[in-house]
């Protein structure tokens, strides 16, 4: 850290500390940190015994730069002139332990004992980068898993069923033969049994002689089969990424919306690849890196903004989604002869069945459980699919071009079922931006070490 006179840009105090300095006045200490991944903070890392002199001062802090002259620059200017640059290999294998993060403020010392705060900003931008395949499932058939609490299987225990002879449309019927249960109909909606015939038609809720046991609570599972689509991933290829900026950038604000970076068509990083072994299947695929300032190319990306581009084979198989719903304002079990007609004793029942007092509704409680195969049914496209990261203020993307501090969270979707014939290169050029300060808590990071 340096002390500048904002007068004169002479430079009143100059101090390099780290985690692990021998000497405890060069020594930072943590503050406000915590291990608690539910409850993040922001850390603070504290110098302490600096000696400076009351007045108007400008104060640069610089963390995890290489390099190793910043004691060489004894004044303001010399120090923030956009030719003094960081440089960095953004690699696949990069650190993001190591990036440099910068502060650069005006402040009035008063006599005496002084906490100064002085915020830092990521000297990088970070891409968040999202492929995800939206391709409109085509379904299959439902099917559905229903299962009770403890309560009802007690009373299945109990009884002593045959095999289904004549399955009722109504409710769940259990085959015992089979040993499961089986539905001519939606199991989520509301069921009557009526029974009989004019004058002699009843409910078996208004019949005492119907042997019937109450359910507190049940549930099923709705299993959903489609048609699906997902992308086996290859390898990945990033392309002109930035590896050079000043130093030290003019802080952000509204007003900075666009590059100033000085280092923009030199400097670019040859391409880094990450390569999978064994495919991978997703749907949503997702990689971060790291760039510095890029201005914006408009309508000539492919002259140097950044490219990704996926390698792999879009993939048809089945997809299997499972939902929960559930029934917590009671359902009748009853035991029913041949014909359908509930019994008043078990020695006389042919069937079981369930009959709903309500519809079953959504378990919110229980999330949405979904899987991919290919055993069943298997389609393969091999495909290339190239994006190019230039975004344009607007929506909820506030820069031209990529701006140091900022995070990137960029999506791209294939959208579109395979068409022949089929293109194995496609471009992807409607993304979605949504781009937030990046903020220290997002990585836990060593700042000054």
């Amino acid at each position: 850290m340096a002390i500048f006179d904002k007068q004169s840009g002479k430079r009143l105090f100059y101090k390099e500390a780290s985690l692990n300095a021998v000497n405890p006045d060069d020594r930072l200490i943590v503050e406000d940190k915590t291990d608690d991944p539910e409850n993040p903070a922001t850390p603070t890392y504290k110098i302490s015994n600096i000696d400076a002199k009351p007045g108007n001062v400008n104060i640069v802090v610089i963390a995890n730069s290489a390099r190793t002259d910043l004691a060489s620059y004894k004044t303001y200017g010399e120090l923030t002139n956009s030719t003094v640059f960081e440089q960095t290999q953004f690699t696949a294998t990069y650190d993001p332990s190591n990036l440099v993060k910068v502060g650069d403020m005006e402040y009035t010392i008063q006599s005496g004992t002084h906490v100064i705060v002085v915020p830092l900003t990521q000297l990088a931008a970070r891409v968040d980068f999202n492929l995800k395949v939206t391709i409109e499932p085509e379904p299959i058939d439902d099917s559905y898993d229903y299962f009770f609490t403890p309560q009802m299987l007690e009373y299945l225990r109990l009884s002593s069923l045959v095999p289904a002879t004549n399955p009722i449309p109504v409710g769940w019927l259990f085959d015992k033969q089979i040993k499961g249960w089986s539905c001519s109909s939606d199991p989520g909606v509301a069921h009557d049994i009526w029974y009989g015939e004019g004058n002699n038609r009843k409910n078996y809720k208004d019949d005492k002689n119907v042997l019937k046991v109450h359910v507190n609570r049940a549930y099923f599972d709705r299993i959903e089969r489609s048609y699906a689509y997902a992308l086996a991933i290859e390898k990945i290829t990033i392309e002109n990424i930035q590896t050079k900026t000043s130093l030290v950038l003019p802080a952000l604000d509204a007003n900075y919306d666009m590059a100033v970076n000085m280092y923009q068509t030199d400097f670019l990083l040859p391409a880094w690849q990450k390569q999978y072994t064994t495919p991978l299947l997703t749907t949503n695929a997702k990689i971060t890196f790291y760039t510095y300032e890029k201005e914006p190319y408009f309508n000539a990306p492919e002259a140097g903004a950044i490219r990704v581009e996926v390698e792999g084979t879009l993939t048809q198989g089945v997809k299997e989604k499972k939902v929960r719903y559930k029934n917590e304002n009671g359902a009748y079990g009853l035991w029913l002869d041949e014909y359908g007609v509930p019994v008043g004793e078990m020695a006389k029942a042919e069937n079981f069945v369930i009959v709903n007092q309500h519809e079953f509704v959504r378990d919110e409680d229980v999330a949405p459980n979904e899987k991919f195969s290919t055993e069943e049914y298997k389609m393969e496209f091999p495909k290339k699919y190239q994006v190019y990261i230039d975004p344009v203020k607007g929506g909820k993307n506030n820069t031209y071009g990529l701006v140091h501090g900022n995070l990137y969270d960029v999506t791209a979707k294939i959208s579109k079922a395979p068409e022949p014939p089929e293109k194995e290169d496609e471009i992807i050029v409607d993304l979605e931006y949504k781009v937030t300060n990046w903020v220290g808590k997002t990585v836990d990071l060593p700042v000054f070490e």
